[in-house]
């Protein structure tokens, strides 16, 4: 599994979010320091989105 941190764009307010991918699968919520906006990912959307990084490491490597 890949364990890094990416940036995403807050949905509300476009302030960059510092996300944690191997914390995100873990099911931590991560917060917009702006906005407050809470970004987190749902349960039903986890092995999918750990398959894909997966994957995604044995393509990079």
């Amino acid at each position: 599994m890949i364990d890094s941190n990416t940036k995403i764009n807050c949905p509300d307010c476009n302030q960059e979010i510092i996300i944690n991918t191997k914390r995100l699968l873990l099911g931590v919520k991560f917060s917009c320091f702006k906005c407050g906006l809470i970004v987190g990912l749902a349960n039903e959307s986890k092995s999918l989105v750990n398959d894909a990084l997966n994957q995604f490491s044995k393509i990079k490597s």
